[in-house]
């Protein structure tokens, strides 16, 4: 899919990758409260992990870049 369509799946709730990252890591959209306002961050999920729990420790600390929707892709995680 596009990275456009990418995006949309994750405002949408779902769950994205790319080939390179597919066998470790997916996109994820994580709401979390923060100083009493909502929150919302792409983060890379590391496959392992039973659910995305907090946007501080994702894939080492490593910011997901937007130039990643550039790209087309992108697949749905299952």
């Amino acid at each position: 899919m596009t990275g456009v369509e990418a995006l949309q799946a994750l405002r949408d709730g779902k769950k994205v990758t790319t080939p390179n990252m597919k066998d470790d890591y997916y996109a994820y959209l994580i709401e979390f409260e923060e100083d009493g306002r909502t929150h919302r961050e792409i983060a890379w999920v590391g496959t392992w992990e039973d659910e995305p729990f907090n946007p501080y420790l994702w894939c080492n600390g490593d910011p997901f870049h937007a130039d990643y929707f550039l790209r087309d892709d992108w697949e749905l995680v299952e």
